[in-house]
């Protein structure tokens, strides 16, 4: 082979291996090059989960403000045979109710307020000392009796037990009784009074143990609250027949202070509502 055709194989050989030499650097070039990339926005993405699920985990409490010295006169929880109905999770309406006033006197004590007072009653199907008008004793099992569980406390610790108490006994709606447990706490009262209810309103039996007029006798339990100083708000269950809201309207006595809830899961908002309110309302 003579020089000249040695040199043209040797000058080949070199550009080859320079060609070779330049696509392997941009191919190892554009490959590092994405790897960065995907590594960078893998890095984004995952600090963007990040910050969105802390910031759900971790939201912001509202806190709560109590300006007024409160006294709720009454927690008055139905504890009729309509209460103990199930729901869709298996509980009863009554264990809803009771939940919900939990929830509220929990956030009372969670807050570190001390400036409200809660007494809590439930009702059956006559007054707590099973005696009639007459001095007979028109139910005379105990089990028809309402009670009072506590007295005004702000040991919250006591009422949220006191709630913990209130059980279903027997069938018989004595809104009028709930209304008057509430109601003989007022001597003790020198702050602003409030009285809760929760009921279909249904009413059908009076202190007594009688069944006639129950509903206008409890509409004029409140009243006799009500020219004492005290405001009475009122969360209605039920539909249809199943609900007396011309009641529960009269014994709220404003249409503001009368909450239709249907559906048991919004009645914890409900109390919160209510006690929000009463705290911050002159």
């Amino acid at each position: 082979m003579s020089n000249y055709s040695k040199n043209k194989l040797t000058l080949s050989i070199k550009l080859v291996g320079t060609v070779i030499l330049v696509v392997l650097t941009v191919v190892t070039s554009v490959y590092f090059y994405q790897a960065r990339n995907n590594s960078l926005a893998a890095k984004k993405a995952k600090a963007y989960e990040s910050l969105c699920t802390l910031s759900y985990s971790i939201p912001t409490p509202t806190p709560v403000v109590c300006n007024n010295l409160v006294d709720v006169l009454g927690v008055s929880i139905d504890r009729s045979s309509s209460m103990n109905k199930l729901e869709s999770d298996g509980r009863t309406k009554l264990e809803w109710a009771k939940e919900a006033a939990r929830t509220m006197v929990e956030t009372m004590q969670r807050n570190n307020i001390t400036t409200v007072k809660f007494g809590v009653n439930s009702f059956g199907s006559q007054g707590n000392f099973s005696q009639g008008a007459t001095g007979t004793k028109l139910l005379s099992s105990p089990n028809y009796d309402s009670l009072l569980h506590t007295p005004l406390t702000n040991n919250y610790t006591n009422v949220i037990s006191a709630i913990n108490n209130v059980k279903y006994i027997t069938s018989g709606t004595c809104i009028q009784c709930g209304l008057r447990l509430s109601n003989q706490q007022i001597s003790q009262s020198t702050n602003k009074k409030i009285a809760i209810l929760i009921s279909d309103g249904l009413a059908n039996r009076n202190w007594d143990g009688s069944k006639s007029n129950a509903s206008s006798n409890a509409i004029k339990e409140a009243n006799i609250g009500r020219s004492n100083g005290v405001t009475y708000y009122v969360i209605g269950y039920g539909s249809g027949t199943s609900i007396n809201e011309s009641t529960l309207k009269s014994i709220a006595g404003v249409t503001s202070n009368y909450q239709y809830k249907p559906n048991s899961t919004d009645w914890s908002e409900a109390f919160l509502k209510i006690i929000t309110t009463a705290c911050n309302t002159p």
